[in-house]
């Protein structure tokens, strides 16, 4: 059973990296919910839900398509 025992809630990439920095190994980024659902390692302590960041959309850079976190 996971123990979860924080949620972060970031505006930015900015503070979503630095979140999961802050949280080391015991943080996950969540973009969605179902693979938590199945897929929830037993060491999460702190989530990170992407859902605020909207900045990165889709675009190209250096001939690849990127996807940022606001993108889907």
């Amino acid at each position: 059973m996971t123990k979860i025992s924080r949620i972060v809630r970031p505006r930015g990439l900015q503070e979503a990296w630095a979140s999961l920095d802050q949280g080391g190994r015991g943080a996950r980024l969540l973009g969605g919910g179902l693979d938590l659902a199945w897929l929830a390692p037993t060491d999460v302590e702190t989530l990170i839900d992407l859902r605020e960041v909207t900045e990165g959309g889709v675009r190209w850079q250096d001939g690849e398509l990127c996807m940022g976190a606001g993108a889907t």
